[in-house]
């Protein structure tokens, strides 16, 4: 019986070019997949503890923004503070997805380790995670966007806030468009997930999103630099003194570990397709590493320059108190030198 996707008649020929599972893994791949290891596999768990605090900062991280914008330390709560949050939500789901997916769901292994009937829920969880990353990701994105909208609004020449409007539309339009080849790359839905079981023998249909998940992967890079570069011009026109320009080109470039993350996870993304064996787990496991590092300094990021009003509540008390002492001993100054006269 042929199980490729794209046909569902028993009377044809199977063939080395036969591809599986909605991710298209032709049988000459699978051919080369060593004896399976159900007992004692190679497994790889150092990612869990570095998630779990990379993502616990993460949350104070932001915790620190809204409490500075809510005490209107750093200006006052306004949307980019609620799309964060949103992207903060979808991203503690991916967290928890992630987490499980290495602990439970068979991506701390090779996929030739993973048993048939784990098979399934390796390919939700996988197919769940993805459209959890994209939905973060956006969010932060918009977010970023709009604080850019916000403290330029009123001060920088129209052709910024053209570009600032053309980065929302585009990356609202990059959203749409991807969640829904996500969702229908596979008729019916769930054989996106179900046809990850190789004894899977229902009739199914999948695109192939070998250049599509490319193309993703290099359109959020672009997104990245292109929202990167916004505040870089803007900062280079400023009249300011040297050392402060110096100190804000190294806080909006801070953004550079995401780029760098979107590159790396893109790699993987591309060797999801690509790879000789297509161990999907083993590379997925890469994609979900730079994934989060992505997903989390993101937020990061986008919390940065709203930290500055909320490290300064510890620093006021201080600096008032010097400067009443000053005050003080000004006006005993004065008191002095008319008792004098």
């Amino acid at each position: 019986m042929d199980f490729n996707p794209d046909t569902s008649s028993p009377t044809t020929v199977v063939s080395l070019d036969t591809s599986l599972t909605s991710y298209k893994i032709p049988i000459s791949a699978i051919a080369l997949w060593p004896a399976p290891n159900f007992e004692n596999p190679v497994r790889r768990h150092w990612l869990n503890p570095i998630a779990f605090c990379l993502f616990l900062f993460t949350t104070l991280v932001l915790g620190a923004r809204l409490w500075a914008r809510i005490t209107r330390q750093a200006g006052a709560f306004g949307g980019d503070d609620v799309f964060i949050i949103f992207a903060w939500i979808a991203g503690a789901l991916f967290t928890a997805l992630a987490l499980y997916a290495i602990t439970w769901g068979g991506f701390d292994r090779h996929v030739w380790d993973i048993p048939s009937n784990q098979a399934v829920s390796t390919g939700f969880v996988a197919w769940s995670a993805e459209a959890l990353f994209l939905t973060s990701t956006c969010l932060t994105k918009v977010s970023i966007l709009l604080f850019y909208r916000r403290i330029m609004e009123r001060s920088y020449s129209r052709t910024i806030q053209w570009a600032i409007y053309v980065a929302i539309a585009s990356t609202v339009i990059y959203f749409f468009a991807f969640f829904t080849i996500l969702v229908f790359a596979c008729t019916p839905v769930d054989s996106a997930w179900k046809s990850m079981n190789l004894l899977y023998r229902k009739p199914y249909h999948c695109v192939n999103r070998r250049e599509m998940d490319a193309l993703a992967g290099v359109f959020s890079v672009v997104s990245d630099a292109y929202a990167l570069a916004i505040p870089q011009i803007v900062i280079s026109k400023l009249q300011m003194q040297r050392k402060q320009k110096v100190v804000l080109y190294c806080i909006f470039s801070s953004g550079l570990i995401v780029v760098a993350a979107g590159i790396a996870r893109t790699y993987w993304m591309v060797q999801l397709h690509y790879s000789a064996q297509r161990d999907l787990t083993w590379v997925g496991f890469y994609m979900l590493t730079y994934g989060f590092i992505e997903m989390c300094f993101s937020i990061i990021c986008a919390s940065i320059p709203a930290l500055k009003g909320f490290f300064s509540i510890f620093y006021k008390e201080p600096y008032s108190k010097s400067s009443k002492q000053t005050q003080s001993r000004k006006y005993d100054l004065e008191r002095r030198r008319k008792a004098e006269t």
